[in-house]
């Protein structure tokens, strides 16, 4: 003998399924407002949209400088995926926080002198990365 009436099993029924149908369209739709590589993509677009106005306003000796100050408007909040470390160029390395030009330099020259990492705990072996560099970019960072 159940302690609810027919109908009541029913209502009850009706109120699972549409908590689970709602929990479900939930996750559906988080899951398609996730799409870093739109946000990525947006991002370098604007750049590139920046870079191409402020080029055509100036002359061929200015064009370097501006281009130092649109490389620098990308910071690690910019990044929204990991950095393959073997395949990574110099200057996506210098996305990295804590990495500049002569750092990612090395990492390219280490990646050409000693093949590719096998972790990204190998990193450490490039000169001037030490376990605080690595704890700042470990979370960027991955080796495929």
């Amino acid at each position: 003998m159940s302690i609810f009436t027919k109908q009541e099993q029913r209502f009850l029924l009706f109120l699972v399924i549409t908590f689970i149908v709602g929990f479900c369209l939930k996750i559906v739709r988080n899951s398609l407002d996730k799409k870093p590589d739109e946000t990525w993509e947006r991002e370098r677009q604007r750049i590139l949209a920046d870079f191409e106005k402020k080029s055509q306003r100036l002359d061929d000796g200015d064009k370097n400088r501006i281009a130092a100050e649109t490389e620098s408007n990308i910071t690690k909040k910019t990044l929204t995926e990991k950095i393959d470390i073997n395949k990574a160029t110099r200057e996506e390395l210098e996305i990295l926080p804590g990495i500049g030009p002569v750092i990612a330099e090395k990492i390219t020259s280490f990646r050409q002198d000693n093949g590719p990492f096998k972790t990204i705990q190998d990193i450490q072996k490039v000169k001037n990365i030490g376990p605080k560099t690595f704890e700042k970019i470990k979370d960027y960072i991955t080796v495929e």
